[in-house]
């Protein structure tokens, strides 16, 4: 699934395919897809579809998580309080995040047909869910206690602990349709390094050469992670990993 970001009104964009003597080039148009009510919103991802989920402002100057398909917005709703997020939404249609409940409290949450379902945590008060794969497993962190956090796998009636790299602290950001999961995790030392699970034991991916940490945000259907952490000077770089090689994106021009 391709997030997409859009800061003040929401947008998806549209590939088109325009027609050359010889090849055909992509362009793209930009389709504003409204808000709530409210003078915010942000898209999160599209589905194959074009279904796309995200949050907005609301009339009441709350934000909800919304779905887009059609050319209408809809309101996903809450758990009972103000506000909902949903970062993710797999091709049919259900989508991942989080929502608050009647106490305030922000709990993981997916939305199917449209309704929201509170995921359980792994002990602690609150969590989120991040990503949801074609067969409904959901992906994202949830507290074991008031400050230990861990990655977690939610996989029908199952909440899986998907653990760390030996600190106390991790977060899974996505989810293939082959079970991969990729997120970060800290070390023994405290340090974050992006981090695959994949059937059993956190895997460390590793970094940039030269670079303190990592934290891998995205996988395909062929096992390639899009990383992002610091080189040897101390920038920020996207990266790629793939095959054990972790491969700098670069810039455009800048640092």
């Amino acid at each position: 699934l391709c997030s997409l970001f859009w800061a003040g009104v929401l947008a998806t964009i549209v590939q088109v395919c325009v027609a050359r003597p010889v090849s055909c080039a992509p362009a793209y148009n930009i389709k504003i897809l409204g808000t709530l009510g409210g003078g915010y919103g942000r898209a999160r991802a599209v589905n194959t579809d074009g279904w796309t989920v995200g949050e907005s402002y609301t009339y009441a100057n709350v934000e909800h998580a919304f779905l887009w398909r059609d050319g209408a917005m809809f309101d996903l709703g809450t758990l009972g309080g103000p506000r909902s997020r949903a970062f993710d939404i797999n091709t049919s249609g259900e989508a991942a995040g989080w929502a608050q409940d009647s106490s305030g409290i922000l709990r993981p949450a997916v939305w199917r047909n449209e309704l929201p379902y509170q995921l359980p945590t792994l002990g602690g008060p609150t969590g989120s869910a991040w990503a949801i794969n074609d067969a409904g497993q959901a992906v994202g962190n949830s507290y074991i206690s008031a400050s230990v956090y861990h990655a977690t796998l939610w996989d029908g009636e199952s909440t899986i602990d998907l653990g760390t790299l030996g600190g106390s602290y991790s977060i899974a950001y996505d989810i293939n349709s082959r079970d991969q999961i990729v997120g970060s995790a800290d070390n023994a030392l405290g340090h974050e390094w992006a981090t695959m699970w994949d059937g059993g034991a956190p895997r460390n991916l590793g970094g940039l050469p030269g670079g303190t940490w990592s934290t891998a945000r995205g996988i395909n259907e062929a096992g390639q992670v899009i990383l992002w952490g610091d080189n040897a000077f101390g920038e920020s770089r996207a990266a790629l990993w793939y095959d054990d090689v972790v491969t700098d994106l670069g810039t455009f021009g800048g640092h």
